[in-house]
């Protein structure tokens, strides 16, 4: 089915292909499929207390059997300000249905698991990915990494809406202009977004 085809790899993507905000700040992209603008994400950053949360919500409309459909999801990483794993939760809706996924990493390496669906609550426990980041780890990799022209590398990414790690390769493209209030400048985070989104058919929003 195209739609669930669709769903499955927006939550790959939205593990590995969003350039990751400075605290504080709030980013915008717009999606496209076919050409044609779908929807839009909003992904969001804040550190506090020792603790890095962050937010992306995304909002896709498309159509089976010529009739809407619009899907919302959400996903929030919890992490160290060093990049290690405490805690997520995926919300996933889908018409009329809600699945709501809430995981705690416990410093033994597992992860308490509780989900609820339809008014269902199911409670499980999963070993934490060997090597496994999320966000925050994801973005000190690239920090730690660079930005050189032609850089590539692989990375572990786990994503709290497919409940797994998905191995990503990462490369870093040469730099692009962008117009910002009448001047052209120098965009270097556009750089991420682009190699993360351009195979996706993903185009930032600004």
């Amino acid at each position: 089915m195209k739609v669930r085809v669709f769903f499955v790899l927006w939550l790959v993507l939205t593990a590995v292909g969003f350039p990751r905000p400075v605290c504080g700040r709030t980013e915008y992209l717009a999606v496209f499929m076919d050409g044609k603008k779908v929807g839009h994400a909003i992904q969001s950053r804040v550190a506090a207390d020792g603790k890095v949360t962050t937010t992306e919500k995304v909002s896709i409309q498309v159509s089976r059997a010529d009739f809407p459909m619009t899907i919302n999801m959400t996903e929030t990483c919890i992490e160290t300000t060093g990049g290690e794993p405490l805690g997520f939760m995926a919300v996933q809706e889908l018409s009329m249905m809600v699945m709501k996924v809430v995981g705690r990493v416990n410093s033994n390496g597992t992860v308490d698991i509780t989900t609820t669906s339809m008014g269902t609550e199911q409670k499980s426990t999963m070993e934490w990915p060997s090597g496994a980041v999320m966000a925050e780890g994801l973005r000190l990799l690239t920090l730690k990494k660079g930005l050189k022209e032609g850089l590539s590398y692989t990375a572990n990414v786990f994503s709290p809406g497919l409940m797994q790690a998905v191995d990503a390769e990462i490369r870093v493209g040469p730099k692009l202009k962008k117009w910002c209030k009448h001047r052209l400048a120098r965009h270097k985070r556009m750089r991420d977004c682009i190699f993360g989104c351009a195979g996706a058919g993903l185009t930032p929003m600004f």
